[in-house]
């Protein structure tokens, strides 16, 4: 799914019969717990998250309804720090593999939901936490740090809203995102579950 098809869905959205949507704004705050995979990597890890989504309904029926906006998730919470002993002194042979598996993911999505059902499609950037080492001469590590890069990136939550009370949901969601590196992490899979309250005020 492309940009523009995410605007074509809203666009669609927009001209459906249903009542007016007035506006109706929402905000999810929760939390996740995703395993984090690199298939051309050693990057692999499973911890929690916390995840943030921001829009409004864009159309709405008697048991239905379509939104739109955007939301971001931070995976992987709780990287180790890479250190200049990671290596094999005088080599490039790693004798302990740091977990540097963070992955943040901003996309924009729309919503389908009937009857507390729905699934919401994303698009939208991801950014790679990885390990990053700079050697000296006779292959000596001077300096270990965390680095970073960014990539496109794409999304889906399915799930069920628990109505809580007026204006007040619980979303159990899973939820799988594939996100693309650049030079220094290839494209890494999210798998998991989330758990987010929604207030529509």
């Amino acid at each position: 799914m492309t940009w523009q098809h995410l605007l074509l869905l809203s666009a669609a959205a927009l001209a459906m019969p249903g009542e007016a949507a007035a506006q109706r704004w929402f905000v999810g705050v929760g939390g996740a717990y995703a395993a984090v995979h690199e298939g051309d990597t050693d990057v692999s890890a499973t911890r929690p998250g916390v995840h943030l989504a921001v829009g409004r309904s864009v159309w709405r029926g008697a048991t239905t309804e379509i939104t739109a906006g955007v939301e971001g998730t931070a995976y992987g919470l709780g990287d180790e720090d890479p250190e200049l002993t990671d290596f094999i002194p005088g080599t490039s042979t790693f004798q302990r593999i740091p977990e540097v598996a963070g992955t943040q993911v901003l996309l924009a999505f729309v919503q389908f939901q009937a009857a507390g059902f729905y699934v919401r499609p994303g698009i939208g950037l991801g950014r790679h936490s990885f390990a990053s080492y700079l050697f000296g001469p006779g292959n000596q590590v001077q300096d270990a740090y965390v680095g970073h890069e960014a990539g496109p990136a794409a999304g889906i939550a399915a799930g069920y809203a628990v109505p809580l009370g007026r204006g007040v949901s619980l979303g159990l969601e899973g939820v799988a995102v594939v996100s693309h590196g650049e030079d220094s992490s290839a494209s890494r899979g999210v798998y998991g579950l989330r758990i987010v309250p929604t207030f529509r005020p």
